[in-house]
């Protein structure tokens, strides 16, 4: 019995140390240090950042089969971590909260893609727009003369179809491309601190919804990777979609339909959302004001591409 006693005070003590010292967070900073440090260089093959500068071709080195294998491998390591300090960083509080959730957001942020390529498909629909002048809502990649000359656009998939997105996806591709100029890095800085700010903001307000499910969505290895390190479009989605129901809860049903509308306008399947929200509505005046809304902010966006019944083609095709 002492000796089962004695183990058991072990493992509280062992428990209650990681606990109080926050072992979890400079764990999870060293592996995404970890994570951070091929990014540059197999993924990329890169010895400066001109390698990306002027063009993604730069991305895979020639071997690049056992280039990946090493990187998975590798990759495989860090996420392990990640997932090993997952539930105590859910249990920090106070100051190493924040310090936490900004070391593990600019950190992950500063990432290059682990699997996915999604953020150069971005800047090369932002060279669609801003350098040849196709409305994406209406024009395939395809359709710009010598388009396979441009690496940016050869590489950005969907070039002989119109891409599945809404305006308020093009809307804020265009706004981070206005700012960015015609180079990437500072494309990437952006739209990385945009994606990073979208999983600050979602888990502040779960947190409101629930207080503690803030800090296991944002901590989540999931989250991170994809909305931070791969940078995905659907966090400007999610960001709308769980800004809406938290409105909704707060019953301010016109901001709430503004919300909607706006992740609607990024990506569709947020409607079916939408369509929840307006059937919930406890009141005839309430589903009018948020349909209302969303409405209004879908077809103001709507408008910025317009170019005729061709316009519409796309998103319902």
């Amino acid at each position: 019995m002492a000796r089962v006693g004695g183990a058991r005070r072990w493992r509280a003590s062992g428990a209650w140390v990681w606990r109080t010292t926050g072992s979890g967070a400079p764990v999870a900073v060293a592996a995404w240090i970890w994570l951070d440090l091929p990014t540059f260089f197999w993924w990329c093959h890169l010895t400066s950042f001109s390698g990306i500068w002027h063009s993604p071709a730069a991305m895979v080195a020639s071997n690049r089969h056992i280039q990946h294998m090493a990187a998975a491998a590798w990759y495989a390591l860090g996420v392990s971590g990640l997932w090993a300090v997952y539930r105590p960083l859910t249990e920090l509080t106070g100051r190493r909260l924040w310090t936490t959730g900004a070391a593990v957001a600019a950190l992950s942020a500063a990432a290059f893609p682990f699997v996915s390529h999604d953020i150069f498909v971005y800047f090369g629909e932002w060279r669609a727009m801003g350098v040849y002048h196709i409305n994406p809502m209406v024009s395939p990649i395809a359709a710009i003369p010598g388009w396979r000359h441009d690496p940016w656009l050869f590489r950005g998939g969907w070039q002989r179809t119109v891409k599945p997105y809404g305006p308020g996806w093009f809307g804020a591709v265009w706004a981070a491309g206005s700012l960015a100029g015609p180079r990437f890095i500072p494309f990437f800085i952006i739209w990385k601190a945009v994606n990073a700010g979208s999983a600050a903001v979602i888990a502040l307000i779960l947190n409101q919804l629930q207080p503690g499910s803030g800090r296991r969505f944002f901590f989540h290895p999931a989250v991170a990777i994809e909305m931070m390190a791969n940078a995905h479009n659907d966090s400007l989605m999610m960001l709308g979609a769980v800004l809406a129901y938290w409105l909704y809860t707060e019953r301010a049903y016109a901001a709430s339909g503004l919300a909607a509308g706006l992740s609607v306008s990024v990506k569709f399947m947020s409607a079916l959302l939408a369509l929840w929200l307006f059937m919930s509505a406890p009141k005839p005046r309430a589903k009018i004001t948020f349909a209302v809304a969303a409405t209004a902010v879908m077809l103001g966006l709507t408008a910025l591409f317009w170019s005729g019944p061709a316009t519409l083609e796309g998103p319902l095709t």
